[in-house]
Order: structure tokens, then sequence, then C-alpha cells
């Protein structure tokens, strides 16, 4: 069994299979991207894997505009685990949205156990010079601190998947960071920043070793953790 993880596909299937939003206008190298994602993963990924996806899977506003996304991700191989990005509008509620998903599962407010360990996460929170929300930030800092005692429980090496990046815009560690050191998880996925933002992004908390996965960043390919 491995762990894999990718974030940020973005998808928009209509009932034919035809994608709907094209994401070229965000750099030449999206063209025909949900091929290379489904190329990838079918040469990676074997049936007993996991792979955790790390939120804005679809640009979907509501459940049923998710359906073809969804049933894309479905047919490919591996046990799914998704995390809620800030674009996916279409996950409403918790108990609608596990129906919607099943068989794969949401990580929300809960930690489930993934082989050899217990995966924790969320949403997350991450500011920026624009926009700021400290309802929000210490919701999404609750329901993590929630998940993370329930992965405790299990007394498991821990691992976390996030959309959001668990730290400030500008890089410096935040009260998320500072929660996740707490743990001392083994790994620490996220997703949410693109190609475009390289500047920031961090692989290491610590000595926690932290994966960014957002599609892009990846050349459409999935990261491997264990």
């Amino acid at each position: 069994m491995h762990i894999w993880a990718i974030g940020d596909l973005h998808l928009s299937f209509d009932e034919k299979g035809k994608i709907t939003k094209p994401m070229e206008k965000f750099g030449a190298n999206w063209q025909e991207y949900e091929q290379k994602i489904w190329d990838n993963w079918q040469q990676k990924v074997q049936a007993e894997d996991w792979v955790l996806l790390a939120g804005d899977i679809s640009w979907a506003m509501k459940p049923k505009e998710a359906v073809y996304d969804l049933l894309w991700l479905k047919n490919l191989p591996g046990q799914k685990v998704l995390v809620k990005g800030n674009h996916d509008f279409w996950w409403q509620g918790i108990s609608k949205t596990e129906k919607l998903l099943e068989p794969m599962l949401p990580l929300y407010n809960n930690a489930l156990p993934i082989g050899n360990f217990a995966l924790c996460g969320g949403r997350g929170y991450q500011a920026t010079p624009q926009w700021s929300d400290e309802k929000l930030k210490m919701r999404e800092y609750a329901r993590l601190k929630s998940s993370l005692a329930q992965g405790k429980a299990m007394e498991k090496d821990i691992i976390i998947l996030l959309h959001y990046p668990p730290y400030d815009y500008d890089g410096k560690d935040n009260l998320f960071s500072e929660l996740l050191m707490q743990y001392n998880p083994k790994a620490v996925i996220y997703g949410h920043l693109h190609n475009k933002e390289t500047d920031i992004y961090r692989t290491s908390l610590g000595k926690i070793k932290m994966y960014p996965v957002s599609c892009d960043y990846l050349n459409f390919n999935l990261q491997l953790i264990f």
C-alpha cells in the first residue's frame, strides 16, 4: 500500500465528459491537464493505495453540478480522501457531502485510520494582504484541533492533509503551524498555492516534512508520501 497526494484539480466536466472551464488562461501547461492527471494516476496508483486530495476539486457551485467531476475521480484507482477547498462551493453540509462522495471519504472535523497512520486535517486558513476573516480562522482552527485530538487517540503516526498552507502568506509561522508542531506529524500535505506563487512555498515546518501538492506545481502528477 502506498499513500499519494494531489490537489487543486479544478475540474469542470459536463455529462459528455468535456471540460467546460478550460484552465489554459492560467498557463499553457494547463492544456489538456485532465488527461495528464488521468494518465499519471493510472500509471502509478493501485487499488489498495490511498490518494489524498487537498481541496479545490471542482468549479461546481452546487452538489448536482459536481456529480460528473466526482464520478471522474471515482473511476480512478485507489481509495480517496478529500478536504474542502476555498472554491469547493458544491460541498454543502457534511451529511449530504458524504452521500455525494461515497465511496470516497471527506476529512472534515474528524480523523481517519489510513493503514498505519491517523489522517487528520481539514480546510485550514490563510489570510492574504487583501483578505482576512477572524471568525473563519478560529472556526477552522477549532476543527483542525478536534481532528488532531481524534488522530492522537488512535495511537498511530499522524499525517495532516490541508487545503491552505499552515503558515502566513509571507511564509511565517502562525497559529496553525504552531498547532501542527505540537503533534509532530510524519508529513503535512497542502494545496492552494499555484506555480505563480512558488516564492512562498515551504517544504518543512521545523523538522516536519511538508508537501505542496497543487496539481500544476506537480506537473499534473501525484506526489508519493509513503
